[in-house]
């Protein structure tokens, strides 16, 4: 992250907190950022979602970003930015080791919660899967992506003199197929239904973005069949956060409970095992 705001904040047209002050040791790790306060503005629950208001402003500014990084040939020449499937085969493992803990984990954080055996043979298959489709995500048309652009990460202004938006926590940025920002913030950031009645508006707009900012050679058809092959990565977080932290805390679970129907029902809307 601190890499981010010394050499590409900067860069980018996506609205970062000011930075005043930056740096790091690269033998220690040890680093230093003094950021704008933007302590007003507004922070949605993401056990809540947003609404459609701010769902327009995200997609909005992930295709202008996007757009004003697209087949750059500069990212791939930048050390410190990697691909969506840097070390693939090393996670696919670990995924398959962390997925045969997940429901018993489950089961502690939230007694009697039933996960649909579709979506429990959905996510033994993705195992065998997961390598190539993260390396699928990863080819070109490719674009700096900030890869974990949930409500938590977000800032909505609240005076008339803010940033209409403002995104936060730049530490696993790196690069892929652009739509892999979209899908999970469709995931994690909006209610079923909002999800459901808007999703089509939403990428249609996302994709008129890209147009209007010369991106070439990338149909609306290639940009839903990416939209919905990019869930697998939220599915890969979700099992992530469940193996390896503690999920028993009441936030954890008020969080769990959101978020696991959103990614059942996105699954089960696209029938996204046939990328499998």
């Amino acid at each position: 992250e601190v890499r981010f705001y010394l050499e590409l904040a900067s860069k980018t047209n996506l609205s970062t907190p000011k930075c005043y002050y930056g740096d790091i040791d690269l033998k220690s790790g040890y680093c230093v950022l003094l950021l704008e306060d933007l302590t007003h503005y507004c922070v949605v629950d993401i056990s809540i979602g947003c609404n459609i208001y701010n769902a327009d402003l995200v997609i909005e500014s992930l295709a202008n970003f996007h757009a004003s990084w697209w087949e750059k040939s500069e990212i791939q020449d930048i050390d410190y930015i990697t691909p969506i499937n840097q070390l693939a085969d090393y996670k696919q493992r670990q995924y398959q080791e962390w997925w045969s803990q997940f429901p018993q984990k489950l089961e502690i954080a939230l007694p009697g919660y039933q996960l649909p055996s579709a979506f429990l043979e959905l996510c033994q298959q993705f195992g065998g899967s997961f390598a190539k489709l993260l390396t699928e995500m990863s080819q070109p048309p490719i674009t700096i992506l900030h890869k974990d652009p949930h409500v938590d990460n977000l800032l909505f202004g609240v005076h008339e003199d803010d940033q209409k938006l403002v995104f936060i926590d730049w530490q696993l940025f790196g690069f892929g197929r652009s739509v892999t920002d979209v899908t999970y913030f469709m995931i994690m950031s909006l209610p079923v239904a909002l999800r459901r009645q808007a999703e089509h508006k939403l990428l249609r707009n996302y994709h008129n973005l890209l147009v209007q900012n010369r991106v070439e050679n990338y149909s609306f058809e290639q940009c839903w069949t990416d939209y919905q092959r990019a869930f697998f990565r939220s599915l890969h977080i979700l099992v992530v956060v469940v193996s390896v932290t503690d999920i028993t805390r009441d936030y954890a679970k008020k969080i769990l409970r959101a978020l696991l129907p959103r990614i059942i029902a996105f699954g089960e809307d696209h029938k996204v095992q046939k990328f499998l």
